[in-house]
């Protein structure tokens, strides 16, 4: 099986794609709130494309990853911020949201219920709705991974909305591969 790698830059990000004889495949991983980094053989790029939103490091360990430095940072906001993402084609995509609970029953005594949000993900094809990571994960500064397939993006350019119902929307990584 031939295999022929394409690499394709835009707005500052390399995007890596590979094709075979099931077609061009595509992937992106954004470390939300941090640095770009390698990660056992994949690149996770600088914290990009997002309308708003402010920052978070600390730097304690995760349970249930062996990636530590994703689950670290984070890309934070309220009532809301928005990523934009520029892709090679519609579709369809798996979109792979990661998130850890880093500042709440870390930082201070809070637990579930400190930060509650929604996530719409390319015109409600994919959602979390009243998302508790503290919740989800059992406790806080725990990985956790959210995925949603088939996700079909018309205007090549997938959008992301957090918006916070309790504390501030918040993720840590995103995660999108597929076909085009």
């Amino acid at each position: 099986m031939k295999q022929v790698v394409y690499l394709f830059l835009a707005l500052s990000t390399l995007f890596a794609c590979s094709s075979d004889d099931a077609g061009p495949q595509f992937r992106l991983s954004i470390n939300s709130g941090g640095p770009a980094y390698t990660f056992q053989g994949n690149e996770w790029v600088v914290d990009q494309y997002s309308t708003s939103g402010q920052s978070y490091v600390n730097e304690i360990s995760i349970g249930s990853t062996e990636n530590d430095a994703l689950f670290q940072s984070e890309s934070f906001d309220s009532p809301d911020f928005t990523y934009e993402i520029p892709l090679a084609g519609t579709g369809p995509y798996l979109v792979e949201l990661h998130f850890a609970e880093i500042f709440h029953g870390v930082m201070n005594s809070d637990g579930e219920g400190a930060r509650v949000f929604n996530v719409d993900i390319e015109d409600g094809q994919g959602s979390l709705s009243n998302f508790d990571i503290i919740a989800k994960a059992g406790g806080p500064a725990i990985a956790i991974k959210e995925s949603f397939s088939g996700i079909m993006v018309p205007d090549s350019s997938l959008t992301l909305i957090f918006t916070t119902v309790i504390g501030d929307a918040k993720v840590s990584g995103i995660e999108i591969s597929g076909s085009f």
